[in-house]
């Protein structure tokens, strides 16, 4: 995961609007989760489309979750997402064990296909950024021939200064309409671009999609159900790209389970 030098702190007003009200939340590992179904965030989601009123996604897992706690300018952005929901099911079964049950993993990977399915079945249009061209332009004729009637009025590579992208780049979101914009971008950058550009777009919903754009157009494989039950995404992910992951997954990782100890520790100590 990659490091960025930002500059002093300067909230937009837009994200600084009331959090409460979209979903009941937990406070896990010091964020708000959104206590939320798939179905429910999808629902959500439905619900600004129509309202136009902004709104972004991240949904966090296990390696977000501890770069999070080290970087500021990103556990800022997630401590203001109105939508914060978990990614992968390590998170999840901690929740339960910490006597905080969420209702279910709303990861972007499961949000994915049936929430471009319901912008296909009710017209709202999608704009897609990230991984490159090639793969953006496969991963499109794939969305469309897979959702046939699907929207994509516009899509962008993710080679660019996410703070600060090319002004014609604004312009063609702003004039596509959008309703959503997906990111696949890795992280902190796809957090980046939604705080520094939210207010020049004229986009209600945001949401964080990771390599999906890859899953999409056939260069990335989707983990089997079983592998995600049994918490194992990072050791498939680790195996695809054993070189590249494996010094984040050992350290992240190992930091997870010394936070999971500590707070499970003090679950069990305040029990009468």
């Amino acid at each position: 995961m990659s490091t960025l030098t930002h500059s002093k702190d300067t909230t937009p007003s837009h994200l600084s609007r009331e959090t409460a009200g979209i979903a009941e939340k937990r406070e896990i590992f010091g964020l708000n989760f959104a206590n939320v179904s798939v179905d429910e965030a999808l629902d959500i989601i439905e619900d600004h489309f129509r309202s136009r009123d902004p709104l972004y996604i991240f949904t966090i897992n296990v390696a977000l979750l501890v770069y999070s706690r080290e970087d500021p300018y990103v556990r800022k952005i997630y401590e203001e997402c109105r939508l914060l929901t978990v990614d992968g099911m390590a998170i999840y079964y901690a929740s339960k064990l910490l006597g905080k049950p969420l209702k279910a993993s709303a990861s972007a990977s499961l949000m994915f296909e049936p929430l471009l399915a319901r912008c296909a079945a009710n017209n709202y249009k999608v704009f897609l950024i990230g991984a490159s061209q090639a793969t953006l332009e496969k991963a499109v004729t794939n969305l469309r021939q897979e959702h046939p009637g699907l929207r994509i009025c516009g899509y962008h590579n993710g080679y660019f200064d996410h703070g600060n992208p090319p002004a014609d780049l604004v312009s063609e979101i702003n004039a596509s309409e959008a309703d959503l914009v997906m990111l696949g971008m890795s992280s902190p950058y796809k957090e980046r671009f939604v705080r520094e550009n939210m207010g020049k777009l004229n986009v209600p919903v945001f949401l964080g999609v990771g390599g999906m754009f890859d899953i999409a157009a056939g260069e990335a494989r989707f983990a089997p159900d079983w592998i995600r039950k049994s918490c194992l995404e990072w050791l498939y992910r680790l195996l695809q790209e054993p070189r590249r992951m494996w010094k984040r997954y050992f350290y992240t990782n190992s930091v997870f389970v010394g936070l999971f100890l500590k707070a499970f520790a003090r679950t069990i100590i305040r029990k009468p």
